[in-house]
């Protein structure tokens, strides 16, 4: 089907091959498109659309208004996968592998959408590459005061026992117990550790006044 006009359609559109859109023409129905790949730099609109290749929207300009990966299949390894794939080789330090943004416009109308969360998976080391990938999520979200994202968490990993795997921008609230090193305890609001709990571990003795041995200690 070929077209330079909008082509609107009540029923399906069934595909061997491909559909694709200049950018200009809004591919549209109100059924489902079952179809072997869709291109499309413009914008894909449908209730569902069914594919078993690609579909792919192009960088900038492609849109989906609601996007759900359906796959039937389960057990280890499978079930249905959304991928960001990054295709450049020159990778260095601190660059975006990929990201995902959630946008929203403001209350007061504003015509541009605003970034208000995100999660960025960067390279955190200058040794990535074809045998080594070391990469760290970050998740951010929208200050209440400026509107500008702000780091709350990062993951990362590796094997070095001092590395934080974990970092943690601002408060932390564990609704129920915490268990360092080992299960956590059933009864909320409890702390359980493995080992010592200790408390100013960089201080000097050197800096204490009047040091004197704990009375009846346990």
């Amino acid at each position: 089907i070929t077209s330079t006009d909008e082509g609107t359609f009540a029923g399906n559109i069934n595909a061997n091959g491909n559909i694709i859109g200049d950018g200009s023409t809004a591919i549209s129905s109100i059924a489902s498109l079952g179809i072997g790949s869709v291109t499309a730099t413009g914008t894909i609109q449908g209730e569902q659309i069914t594919s078993t290749d690609d579909i792919t929207a192009t960088s900038g300009t492609g849109s989906f208004q609601h996007l759900a990966i359906i796959d039937t299949s389960h057990g280890a390894g499978s079930g249905p996968v959304l991928e960001l794939r990054n295709t450049d080789t020159s990778v260095a330090l601190n660059d975006s592998i990929g990201k995902i943004n959630f946008t929203s416009f403001d209350a007061g109308g504003g015509s541009v959408p605003d970034i208000v969360g995100q999660i960025d998976c960067n390279v955190r080391s200058s040794t990535y590459g074809a045998s080594d990938h070391p990469t760290q999520m970050v998740f951010r979200t929208g200050d209440n005061d400026s509107g500008d994202l702000v780091e709350q968490l990062r993951l990362s990993w590796d094997t070095d026992t001092t590395q934080d795997n974990a970092i943690f921008a601002y408060n932390v609230k564990i609704t129920e117990s915490l268990g360092v090193g080992m299960s956590a305890n059933a009864t909320n609001g409890r702390i359980d550790a493995a080992n010592d709990v200790v408390a100013y571990s960089s201080s000097d003795i050197r800096f204490k006044k009047n040091p004197t041995p704990i009375q009846d200690s346990l």
